[in-house]
């Protein structure tokens, strides 16, 4: 195999490590499994989501609270990536995920946005893993949910 082929493979395997990565995250979420959350980060890791929401949150431990914090306010709450940009640069790499969120409080508030989430990552004992991570918000909808939730069932 000649040089160019190997790295044009080790780059492939580098930028499925950041989508699985990615992806994980989504589940996590979806699934509120904040153990599973809070491995994909490095120890100093930041989460920001921009106005309207407006939080920044650093370090793995007050990722988890957050986000436990953020969800425990949801009756259901799913997360979709529809794609991606990755950039990668040695050791370290940058994307930009265009993503969907549906949900619906539990005051019955429902909940849909479009947005972006521009990630910087970082490689460690050979994986990707969230340096930061900042979503921002595209559009909003508040409008009412009226259909039928089951939040329970989850593998």
């Amino acid at each position: 195999m000649s040089k160019q082929s190997s790295d044009e493979i080790e780059i492939l395997l580098h930028r499925n490590g950041i989508q699985d990565l990615c992806y994980r995250f989504a589940d996590a979420v979806n699934t509120r499994k904040i153990d599973n959350l809070t491995a994909l980060w490095s120890d100093d890791g930041i989460w920001k989501i921009n106005p309207p929401i407006d939080i920044e949150i650093h370090g793995t431990a007050n990722i988890a609270t957050a986000v436990t914090n953020l969800l425990n306010n949801w009756e259901f709450f799913v997360q979709k990536i529809h794609g991606g940009v990755i950039d990668i640069d040695d050791k370290q790499a940058t994307a930009r995920w265009t993503m969907s969120e549906i949900g619906r409080s539990i005051a019955g508030k429902g909940f849909y946005n479009l947005g972006v989430y521009i990630d910087k990552y970082v490689y460690l004992n050979d994986s990707w893993l969230f340096a930061e991570r900042t979503y921002e918000f595209t559009y909003i909808d508040e409008s009412v949910l009226p259909g039928q939730s089951f939040p329970k069932i989850h593998v």
